[in-house]
């Protein structure tokens, strides 16, 4: 197994493009190269149904691969007539072919643990916004991001991508994405919750707004009675003026003194 990509002193050296393989050699080749791509498809299609989301860089690893393939099917001599035994093959191509589709395998494990982690934090903000304790509506929520968080990510600080490199580091690759597997089952359970998680955020988020606005509708009740009554206490009001002015009182009318006596 593995012979396509082997941490192996030849595999560490710069090898010529087109080198002769036995038919059995070529056929354990191939083999590991569909069983790459079976594993690959695969996961790219669970990813998709956990995520509902297409695992583009996935999609793309194996676009390369198929590049490679034909490229392989092109340059070699599978039944050479000088060799009938032996096949001519173009193991570049063919290692480049398998180092995308264990990316392929890889890439859509990295796309749903990123996308889980980046949507709990976002969550997480967003009641924080709210001034809501996440955990009184969601007990596990910090247990999810612990457990997301304990997976990492692969350091390929030091990887060059070449397909050498790739070869050092493929052992190393495999155990870190292995975790996830292990995982997968906890992790679809967590993506499941996000829309209970969603719908709860719109409940409590319509709620404070109807307490702002029953809140907003008491200030302005109570300053528009606040204002009557001022104006109440100082003896206007509109819509009907009436004012505390009052108009000067006369001084009553005497009656006529009609002492003079009539005429006779």
């Amino acid at each position: 197994m593995n012979q396509i990509v082997d941490v192996t002193p030849n595999t560490l050296t710069s090898t010529p493009s087109v080198i002769t393989y036995s038919h059995d050699e070529i056929k354990n080749m191939f083999d590991e190269l569909h069983a790459a791509f079976q594993n690959a498809e695969t996961w790219a299609k669970r990813v998709e149904n956990i995520i509902d989301d297409v695992p583009i860089a996935a999609i793309n690893q194996m676009r390369y691969a198929g590049y490679h393939i034909s490229k392989v099917l092109s340059k070699s001599n599978f039944f050479p007539i000088e060799s009938p035994n032996q096949s001519l093959v173009n193991i570049d191509d063919l290692r480049s072919a398998y180092k995308h589709l264990l990316r392929a395998y890889f890439d859509s494990l990295d796309q749903l643990t990123q996308q889980i982690s980046a949507q709990l934090s976002a969550y997480e903000t967003k009641f924080q916004d709210l001034n809501i304790v996440v955990t009184d509506h969601f007990p596990d929520f910090f247990n999810w991001i612990d457990s997301v968080h304990e997976i990492g990510q692969f350091d390929i600080s030091t990887d060059t991508e070449s397909v050498n490199q790739f070869a050092i580091s493929k052992n190393d690759r495999e155990t870190h994405y292995q975790k996830i597997v292990e995982k997968i089952d906890e992790l679809q359970l967590i993506q499941k919750q996000f829309r209970a998680i969603a719908n709860c955020l719109i409940v409590q988020a319509n709620k404070i707004n109807k307490e702002n606005s029953k809140w907003s509708f008491s200030k302005f009740t109570i300053i528009i009675g606040i204002i009557l009554a001022i104006l109440g206490t100082s003896g206007t009001c509109y819509f009907g003026y009436k004012s505390t002015i009052q108009e000067p009182k006369l001084p009553p009318i005497k009656p006529i003194n009609n002492s003079i006596p009539p005429p006779k």
